[in-house]
């Protein structure tokens, strides 16, 4: 697993795709006071926090394990933060530390986690903007074609909700799983999505 993944096909089946040195660079290089949020943090700990953050910065979500980060990224950031990359196996991708490197991130981009109360906003926002209508959720989910579960997660996906306006890159992936007629609403315009 020497290079980033894509899925390909209708098998979806993920293929490695080496990155190219100005990708590598441009995209996985901890800058500034990037630099800082590693203070006190040590092996695989430190190596760990450095891949989520800048995986974050990257993609605008967390990994889900270390199987999105490919080998080549590893060896990369392992070298800037001078820790061995094989420490990464020690790595907790599912306990304690990660949720809070999750929230240590989340901060330092100026996010927050999405709360019931957010996503009933975004819900009404969407009706009121989108709909057109009168909210009826259990009817424009139908008309959607979106189940409850999917609609809440991706109202989820829109926020962590930034202290400023959502940028089309933080919305895009959302966007993307919504029908077509409905990415080209209102909606889609108002966050750049196309």
């Amino acid at each position: 697993m020497g290079g980033s993944r894509r899925t390909c096909g209708r098998a979806g089946r993920l293929v490695a795709r080496v990155l190219d040195e100005d990708e590598l660079i441009g995209n996985w290089t901890l800058v500034g006071d990037e630099l800082e949020q590693l203070s006190g943090r040590r092996g695989a700990t430190k190596l760990g926090f450095a891949l989520v953050l800048r995986f974050y910065a990257v993609h605008g979500r967390f990994p889900a394990g270390r199987g999105e980060i490919p080998d080549q990224v590893v060896a990369h950031v392992a070298r800037l933060v001078d820790v061995p990359p094989g420490e990464l196996g020690l790595y907790e991708w599912d306990g304690r530390t990660i949720k809070a490197h999750r929230a240590d991130v989340r901060r330092y981009f100026g996010f927050r986690e999405c709360s019931v109360a957010d996503a009933d906003k975004a819900a009404e926002w969407l009706a009121a903007n989108v709909c057109e209508k009168e909210r009826q959720v259990d009817h424009d989910r139908r008309v959607l074609r979106v189940p409850r579960s999917t609609a809440f997660s991706m109202i989820t996906q829109l926020a962590p909700i930034s202290t400023g306006a959502p940028s089309a890159a933080s919305t895009a992936p959302c966007m993307m799983q919504l029908p077509r007629p409905t990415r080209t609403s209102p909606l889609s315009t108002a966050v750049g999505a196309t």
